[in-house]
């Protein structure tokens, strides 16, 4: 890709991520989204860029042995996240979304092994020039792809909502603490 050694689509995501995050400020998920596609063009990869694909790496950059990356806030990533949010407690998913994540993970997992499988076959087969094949490999893909997407979408919401509803909390909090002095 672009005179490099070949990786892998995983490796690429994560190597971009690790580029935009090595500022040690924190980024949003879009932000990573819109930076690792920015590096992706010139390359195979330039247009394949989804929300969903990020999202997978990201995660298993985060849960490498040792990983400076974290997620510092609901959508929010950071290398290196100061001591104050490093030393809390570890993030996890509230109200289902563990339970989400869990199956994106087993989504992206599907999505990637069937890319895998598909490379090897051809690889290995005259398979490819069978338009035939790549016709129900570009169905399978977009539709293990919208899945990803739909259960993106699905986590995205509820963070959005929860995030919402600890706001709310906190604006009624600090209300509540006014006095009403003159």
């Amino acid at each position: 890709m672009n005179g490099e050694k070949a990786i892998t689509r995983t490796q690429f995501l994560k190597n971009a991520a690790k580029e935009l995050l090595a500022d040690g400020e924190p980024h949003s998920y879009g932000e990573l989204v819109q930076f690792i596609r920015k590096r992706a063009e010139g390359t195979c990869l330039e247009g394949r860029i989804e929300v969903n694909n990020v999202w997978h790496s990201m995660r298993s950059l985060m849960e490498e042995p040792g990983s400076p990356y974290q997620k510092v806030q609901w959508g929010i990533y950071q290398k290196d996240p100061p001591q104050s949010m490093a030393a809390g407690p570890v993030l996890e998913p509230p109200d289902g979304l563990s339970e989400i994540y869990q199956i994106m993970d087993q989504a992206v997992s599907i999505l990637d092994q069937f890319e895998n499988c598909c490379s090897r076959v051809q690889e290995d087969t005259q398979l490819a020039g069978d338009e035939r094949f790549a016709a129900i490999r570009q169905q399978i893909m977009q539709s293990l792809d919208t899945a990803v997407t739909g259960l993106s979408c699905w986590a995205a919401e509820l963070e959005d909502l929860r995030e919402k509803q600890e706001s709310d909390l906190e604006h009624h909090r600090g209300l509540d603490g006014m006095s009403l002095s003159m």
